[in-house]
């Protein structure tokens, strides 16, 4: 009973000027990035309706919770998902994956900078500054419908090379940024060639299982190929992560250039997004999202 007492103020924060006691007060003074943050992937990263969802019939499948509560409703976190000392608390992980972050909760808030006349205890966080903060939760290794290789695929990117972080792309204050950047289309020879924009990461990358993103041609004979992740359980294909066992990867490497076969007969081509699978929606019982065009070419 004594330790479990000691380890439960450890994690509240027994300094008044520690992390731990500060986390939820942070807007008195940072209006602006709480709210930034509170409007983020990050701030519900827990209330999305895919998230609850697809956690739900995984539940249903499996009868157990959820691991990805880890990352999404993680103790460290909000009822929406994670708090402002999910970050700004952390010291390290365990690994940089499935969301093993290691926090200090009775320690100094850890931030970009060392700032002597603030509130509260307050230290330069390498951490937050290096991509495997982000890394630990954008690497996931299972179940096998789940697995993400976001952080591995930019430490092998070109962009990692030349010392570009995540943050530098994908951070604008406490807002989480798409690097929305299309893709390029050509036509060479009579095929289709298509390149990844930008040669951070592939693309698309992160939980593109979940998503389509294909390559579609209009006209008399009409063509599709997928960019984004598709799931299998066995041969058979499936929407629902929850049933799968397998995935079968379509993204384009961190700046690769894909050729595709045109028909003769073609009028028009698309790289097509819609932000989740169509046929999931409809299983889920969730609004579909309408397909969104991010490039396309004509004759």
């Amino acid at each position: 009973m004594v330790l479990a007492s000691l380890l439960l103020l450890g994690c509240m924060g027994t300094s008044p000027r520690s992390v731990g006691a500060m986390d939820g007060r942070c807007a008195e003074c940072h209006a602006p990035q709480a709210a930034s943050h509170l409007a983020s992937g990050h701030g519900h990263a827990g209330a999305e309706p895919f998230y609850e969802a697809t956690r739900a019939s995984w539940a249903a499948e499996h009868g157990t919770g959820a691991a990805c509560d880890s990352c999404h409703l993680p103790s460290h976190g909000t009822d929406d998902g994670l708090s402002c000392g999910s970050c700004h608390a952390a010291w390290g992980n365990r690994a940089p994956a499935d969301g093993a972050l290691l926090h200090d909760w009775n320690g100094p808030v850890r931030g970009p900078r060392f700032n002597e006349n603030a509130p509260h205890d307050v230290v330069t966080g390498e951490l937050l500054m290096d991509g495997e903060l982000c890394g630990t939760c954008h690497e996931i290794s299972g179940p096998p419908a789940f697995e993400e290789r976001l952080f591995t695929n930019w430490l092998t990117s070109p962009a990692a090379a030349r010392g570009e972080r995540c943050q530098d792309c994908h951070m604008r204050d406490h807002d989480i940024v798409r690097d929305d950047k299309p893709p390029l289309l050509r036509v060479a020879d009579g095929e289709l060639v298509v390149t990844a924009a930008h040669d951070g990461h592939a693309w698309p990358d992160g939980a593109s299982f979940l998503r389509e993103v294909a390559v579609v041609v209009d006209g008399p004979s009409p063509r599709r190929w997928w960019l984004s992740t598709r799931l299998f359980r066995g041969d058979t294909e499936v929407a629902d992560p929850a049933v799968a066992d397998r995935q079968e990867l379509h993204h384009l490497a961190a700046g690769e250039s894909r050729t595709f076969p045109l028909p003769a007969d073609w009028t028009r081509v698309c790289v097509t997004r819609r932000e989740a699978r169509e046929d999931l929606a409809q299983q889920l019982g969730l609004t579909i999202p309408p397909a969104q065009e991010l490039a396309c070419l004509s004759p």
